[in-house]
């Protein structure tokens, strides 16, 4: 039981910070909206402010909402950290992967002069959304099979 809360703290822990992750993703999307891009009231554009924090506030606000469903889930079910840590083992570095290689320029469907395939902001969603999934799936099998060997 000791070892067991020891683990559901340092969830819950991890889960605090992939909630700041989908605020700092949220504040990053939204530098425009918020004000952040002006000086003195005239606008100022930038990498920073056009480019950089937006695209980190794209990917961020997917992947750390699906962390933090997986890891709210883990609380509940804290018999599951080993085979959700295997599976999260691989898939996070290839979420990272995936999202590291996915083309800016896309316009996404089959509209645009630049090609077809999903937006960058629609892989980053679905990848997530693949990862949530799997999570919770294996998550379900380990609470369903220790339920079943008690």
């Amino acid at each position: 039981m000791i070892k067991i809360m020891g683990i559901r703290k340092k969830i819950i822990v991890a889960l605090i910070l992939s909630v700041a992750g989908i605020g700092i993703g949220y504040l990053f999307n939204n530098l425009f909206d918020i004000g952040n891009c002006y000086v003195n009231g005239v606008y100022k554009s930038g990498l920073l402010c056009e480019d950089v924090f937006p695209d980190i506030g794209n990917v961020l606000i997917p992947s750390m909402t699906a962390l933090s469903v997986s890891l709210l889930a883990l609380t509940l079910v804290p018999k599951a950290v080993v085979a959700w840590g295997r599976f999260a083992l691989v898939a996070i570095p290839l979420t990272l992967f995936i999202f590291l290689m996915t083309p800016q320029s896309n316009s996404g469907g089959l509209s645009g002069n630049v090609g077809f395939g999903p937006t960058a902001a629609e892989t980053y969603f679905w990848v997530s959304a693949a990862f949530a999934v799997l999570s919770l799936i294996i998550i379900a099998w380990v609470a369903v099979k220790s339920k079943i060997t008690s």
